[in-house]
């Protein structure tokens, strides 16, 4: 996987690879998680304590990879955590715990860009190989194999059609949804300078230019 980054939430500008950036959160809760490293309490680079934000409000500033990791937190990682408890995600996996970093990593990947497709019957489907909305609280069937397969995982109409998902979704049977239209806590990644706190800042789009 090539390098990709953000857009600053403070000027616009680009966060360069292997430059300092800071991350931003509305809480302090993620340092619950049994995954999450223990010397954290102990890293100088967390600071709370901004200027008009309620006390809770954290960030953490270190070099950004160009892989999605500020030193060695992936922001995908802290994006799960800090949306678990708006978004019920241990509700969806049968009231269990997100065990491990890889899952939760996932979760928080599905949170910012999953995706699925519904059909005019208002029945879900997605890509077994992508993020699962089920996790999130949507209900939907995966389907094998890639978009120019035809399976017979389609359950309604559509399996009768004999298209493949590209087919049924280049004639509009199928239509693209966020399964996250609206995170409650996006991310919010500045330059390591920024004195804004994580609710004095608009969420961080993606860098068109990856960084450089």
């Amino acid at each position: 996987m090539g390098y990709f980054s953000f857009l600053c939430a403070e000027t616009g500008n680009s966060i360069g690879i292997d430059k300092e950036a800071t991350i931003h959160m509305p809480t302090q809760s993620i340092t619950s998680y049994p995954y999450v490293d223990p010397i954290l309490h102990e890293d100088k680079n967390w600071r709370h304590g901004f200027t008009d934000e309620p006390s809770n409000s954290w960030s953490y500033t270190g070099i950004y990879d160009g892989h999605g990791r500020i030193n060695h937190y992936d922001v995908y990682v802290i994006l799960y955590m800090i949306n678990d408890e708006a978004l019920a995600v241990s509700s969806y996996n049968e009231g269990n715990e997100v065990a491990n970093l890889q899952e939760a990593r996932a979760i928080g990947l599905a949170i910012d860009m999953g995706s699925y497709y519904q059909d005019k019957d208002g029945n879900n489907y997605h890509c077994s190989m992508h993020s699962d909305p089920n996790k999130l609280g949507v209900k939907s069937t995966a389907f094998k194999g890639n978009y120019d397969t035809v399976t017979s995982c389609y359950l309604t109409t559509q399996e009768a059609s004999g298209k493949t998902p590209n087919q049924l979704i280049g004639d509009g049977d199928w239509v693209k949804k966020k399964i996250i239209p609206h995170i409650p806590f996006p991310l919010k990644i500045t330059r390591s300078e920024c004195e804004l706190g994580y609710f004095h800042l608009p969420a961080s789009e993606d860098c068109p230019n990856q960084g450089f």
